[in-house]
């Protein structure tokens, strides 16, 4: 953005004023747009000046790689063989199974197992094991070595053995299920209700679902919360031989590699922490940073309009441009746009959430939006067909599971309600926004973590990157999760997009080459620009 937009964009608000929301005829799961993006990842070259130090400090205690209770977990033979033919990239991979406790305070007690890809790295001088998490929750880790030269350059490749897993409750790990059709709630369900009637049905609905994912399930469903997964990464850790952590993590990937450094702070090797989440929040606090986040890049992208021959927007400011997309919400909300296809409120907020993350995608979001405008509040002849169109995704499926018990929720379900009323008033997509947050309150299983700051003392610096505009994990959250550990540092990324290191921005990708090879942090204040 030139100095008149940055200008603009520190002075944008969003209008308030009447809503009317009623049904969604298409599923939108607000987090599941939000977090359900495979993320490509490059990296590339630069010359800094910290080099990381590693300080003395015990691991958390208890330490379940030195109990003997847990050694049939950390000195089983991982045997690696051929992958499904799926699983093909530009790197050649080998897949294995990890046999990991269903419950980590029950060592003999049942067990699950872990689907692990791994390539071996190629040079004559290995660094170690590079273990990788692209986000979700809820998504599967497994491409992430299949692409890996693509995601972070032949050196890196030459130097680790690149490792993807499928986190417990993903994938082709030990997984979550849910009857197709449980409670009713595929894409004809009521996503957003506002009267009394619709919030009953929607309880009625989601406690049904709930009730078949956790008799479908079984007692995984109360053990795939993200501090599992932090003590299933350290016996990967374990059996693939190295002693410290070395880890990338994005968006919801950054929870994990958190709370690894608050548990076992000795053994966090070189760790990067892209678009982070912030610990510290209960789910109130974690969907109004949502919100803002949306809304901060809704303004970014809508600054650049006017850069852009196919900008839907032409001379408007930020402001009017959101009362227009206001108008198609509210219009949507009662009747699809009578678009081919015809658009309803779900896929409007679908258009945005999913193509704001991807600025290369903004011309398709200026075409969407286009031709909704186009037909301004004319509604379809036709509403949209009620019934199932697919399933709920085993990828939304394992992200309410592990949402639902890593961000515990203090209000009752009318509170809830009336936030996400509030946060209305400040953003075009506030209530869609806030709403979502009532689907853990009728989840079967209570979440089991608490919301605080993660300090991880004793811990190698940790490199942590934030995005200005990101329209997904706010940029606030990188800050304060950089305040929060007691050895960090933050790399600024002044651009727009989700995960700065899918940007192709040689700043980035060469801060965080030299970090992994050299251990080498980049200065303190260092701050990456676009580059067009």
């Amino acid at each position: 953005m030139d100095a008149e937009d940055t200008a603009a964009m520190d002075g944008a608000t969003s209008p308030s004023g009447p809503r009317r929301f009623g049904h969604v005829g298409g599923t939108v799961r607000v987090w599941r747009v939000l977090q359900a993006l495979l993320l490509v990842l490059v990296f590339g070259v630069i010359t800094v000046t910290v080099v990381i130090e590693r300080p003395a400090s015990s691991v958390s205690s208890p330490d379940p790689a030195t109990q003997p209770q847990w050694a049939r977990f950390y000195q089983q033979l991982v045997r690696w063989d051929s992958c499904h033919p799926e699983l093909r990239g530009s790197l050649a991979v080998q897949c294995a199974t990890v046999m990991a406790p269903l419950d980590w305070a029950a060592a003999d007690g049942a067990t699950i197992m872990l689907h692990v890809v791994r390539h071996q790295a190629t040079g004559g001088h290995r660094l170690g094991v590079l273990l990788m998490n692209p986000g979700g929750p809820g998504e599967s880790a497994e491409h992430t070595a299949v692409t890996a030269s693509d995601m972070f350059g032949d050196e890196i490749a030459a130097s680790y053995d690149l490792i993807g897993w499928d986190p417990r409750g993903v994938g082709t790990s030990s997984a979550v299920q849910c009857p197709p059709d449980a409670g009713g709630v595929t894409f004809s369900i009521d996503e957003v209700p506002t009267t009394p009637a619709q919030i009953a049905a929607y309880q009625k609905r989601w406690r049904e679902r709930g009730q078949a994912c956790l008799a479908t399930t079984g007692q995984l469903l109360r053990h795939v919360d993200t501090m599992s997964t932090v003590r299933d990464l350290d016996l990967l850790r374990g059996v693939l031989a190295d002693p410290h952590l070395n880890f990338y993590g994005a968006s919801y990937g950054t929870l994990i590699g958190t709370l690894y450094a608050e548990t076992f702070p000795t053994r966090v090797g070189r760790v990067v922490l892209d678009s982070p989440e912030d610990p510290s929040l209960d789910m109130a606090g974690w969907q109004q940073g949502i919100a803002r986040a949306l809304d901060h890049g809704l303004t970014s992208y809508l600054l650049q309009c006017r850069h852009r021959p196919t900008c839907p927007f032409p001379g408007q400011t930020p402001a009017e441009a959101k009362t227009r997309i206001r108008h198609l919400l509210i219009t949507a909300a009662d009747h699809p746009l009578a678009t081919n296809p015809p658009l309803d409120q779900a896929d409007i907020y679908q258009a945005v959430r999913s193509n704001l993350v991807e600025p290369l995608s903004w011309a398709n979001l200026d075409h969407t939006l286009a031709v909704a405008l186009s037909v301004g509040t004319k509604p379809a002849p036709q509403a949209k067909p009620t019934e199932p169109t697919q399933p709920t995704t085993a990828l939304a499926t394992a992200f309410d599971a592990i949402t639902c018990l890593d961000r515990p929720d203090h209000r009752t379900l009318d509170q809830v309600h009336a936030d996400a009323v509030a946060l209305d008033t400040a953003y075009p997509f506030g209530y869609l926004d806030g709403w979502s947050a009532a689907d853990c309150l009728l989840w079967p299983v209570p979440p089991v973590l608490t919301s605080h700051r993660v300090t991880a003392p004793g811990a190698a610096p940790i490199l942590i990157i934030g995005t200005v505009n990101d329209p997904a994990t706010s940029y606030e959250w990188a800050t304060s999760l950089t305040s929060q550990l007691t050895s960090s540092r933050l790399l600024t990324y002044t651009g727009d997009g989700h995960v700065a290191t899918n940007r192709h921005n040689p700043c980035i990708s060469t801060a965080v080459k030299t970090y992994y090879l050299n251990a080498t942090l980049p200065p303190a204040g260092t701050t990456c620009t676009p580059q067009f």
